[in-house]
């Protein structure tokens, strides 16, 4: 069986078995697959600029399964891959290894401390400490900061916060922990938290969960961060927003990023900081990103080519 690697991080193929022959250039269009050989097997790429729907399936009438080096799926047509009778394989599926990859908390923590400390406006301000009052910022210690997620990222973003003396307050209905005196309510961490994380799984449940209403109130100075995904944002955000001027966002994901390109007026906010999704952009999380996909393709081969006919 053929297989095609089509992220743009190609990792130390040397170093690790590949569990079938396997083809490798990035795909970053849907038209890019028709030059692809009979596959069966398709490395995705998680920041392709297209979904992998139907119309994409039917340039692959030999794919039997696609694996992802990520744990989010919105380039993925799930209900597609289901009629199409394509299996599907995530870093979710080996939890245990996804525990050792840190690139995403620690980007994640980077924005909380560039949050408090203002270092873009430094940045752009091109001066030597000359307006100061518009540059001082904040300590972690003793800041109040939200997590709505409480996984992997959320629990590593909570110990290091912790460790600098903040006080951390989380949500996750599926957090064994449920008791746990930390846990709040999403509405009272927007009304109450200097910077609300968001870093929960995107669900139909969690899809459109984090709403205008909630950015209105948070509290003077506020910041609202997003490494997780884009669409967990409601339409009416951009607005609240852009009426909000004294929030400002830091965001790693933006709606509408697979399908046509990040949605742009978000991009036009002065208080609404971008960056490309590079949150788990790191040599390290990707080399052990890319041998957890291809040890789940090769688990998965091992017991197809076992499987009758």
């Amino acid at each position: 069986m053929l297989a095609h690697w089509s992220a743009p991080y190609r990792p130390h193929w040397k170093m690790w078995s590949w569990p079938c022959e396997t083809s490798f250039w990035e795909v970053y269009e849907a038209k890019d697959l028709e030059g692809l050989p009979p596959i069966g097997i398709l490395y995705a790429n998680p920041n392709a600029h297209y979904v992998l729907d139907m119309a994409a399936l039917e340039m692959l009438p030999d794919l039997k399964m696609v694996v992802t080096p990520s744990t989010g799926n919105t380039h993925i047509d799930m209900l597609a891959l289901r009629e199409a009778g394509v299996e599907l394989r995530s870093l979710l599926d080996d939890r245990p290894a996804l525990e050792e990859i840190r690139a995403s908390s620690e980007f994640t923590f980077l924005l909380i401390m560039n949050a408090l400390r203002r270092l873009d406006k430094m940045l752009l301000s091109g001066e030597w400490k000359r307006d100061e009052e518009s540059l001082r910022g904040h300590e972690l210690y003793e800041a109040m900061i939200g997590l709505v997620g409480h996984g992997r990222i959320g629990k590593n973003v909570e110990r290091w916060c912790r460790e600098f003396g903040a006080g951390v307050y989380w949500y996750d209905p599926y957090d064994d922990a449920r008791d746990n005196i930390y846990q709040c309510s999403i509405p009272w961490q927007f009304s109450n938290c200097h910077v609300v994380v968001l870093c929960c799984s995107l669900t139909a449940e969690t899809r459109g969960s984090i709403t205008g209403q909630m950015v209105y109130r948070m509290r003077p100075n506020a910041t609202l961060i997003n490494t997780a995904r884009g669409e967990l944002l409601a339409d009416d955000v951009c607005d609240a927003l852009r009426k909000r001027q004294d929030v400002t966002a830091w965001f790693d994901v933006l709606p509408g990023e697979a399908s046509g390109g990040p949605e742009q007026a978000y991009l036009e906010l002065p208080n609404v900081h971008v960056t490309p999704h590079i949150a788990g952009t790191t040599f390290e999380s990707q080399e052990k990103a890319a041998r957890i996909a291809m040890q789940l393709a090769g688990r998965w081969l091992s017991a197809y080519s076992k499987s009758p006919a």
